[in-house]
């Protein structure tokens, strides 16, 4: 049994596989993000999986499992774990993982973070008693990347585990 680690993000999927010095991106078709149409998430979730299989010589697909980290939209997150089906080991949501981030942040003094919140995958994640408030995409919170993230979000992930 194979187990990756599934980030959602709109649009597109980042996959990480633990290795010896923790966790990395995993190259799906040469890329490190896998890039999905919203009106065909299944398809994109079917082949995404198909390709997995292939590329790591697995017997069937349901040799694969999937850690996977929701994102903040309800209808994009039930259409990829519909998906998978069988294929899910655990689900994480997003907020979790963003509560963690905003701490970290704020203990590194990044100047009204804790006003402002941050931007991630297009949404606003602002941490107001103790409990995650998404909105729109604000101008004047901290933007974070995913590159950014990778070290936060599977610390979080081990975290939630």
């Amino acid at each position: 049994m194979q187990t990756f680690y599934m980030l959602i993000m709109m649009n597109k999927l980042l996959i990480y596989e633990k290795s010896d010095d923790g966790y990395e991106r995993v190259s799906v078709n040469g890329n490190l993000e896998y890039e999905y149409e919203l009106n065909k998430v299944s398809e994109g979730i079917n082949q995404l999986v198909k390709i997995i299989t292939d590329e790591y010589n697995l017997d069937s697909e349901s040799d694969v499992k999937y850690i996977v980290v929701k994102n903040a939209d309800v209808l994009v997150n039930n259409a990829v774990l519909n998906s998978l089906n069988d294929n899910i080991g655990k689900i994480i949501s997003v907020e979790s993982l963003i509560k963690r981030i905003i701490k970290s942040l704020s203990e590194k003094c990044v100047p009204a973070i804790d006003k402002y919140g941050i931007n991630y995958d297009g949404m606003c994640y602002t941490l107001r008693n103790k409990k995650i408030v998404i909105e729109e995409f604000s101008l004047l919170s901290y933007t974070v990347t995913v590159d950014k993230l990778d070290e936060h979000i599977m610390q979080g992930i081990i975290d939630e585990l």
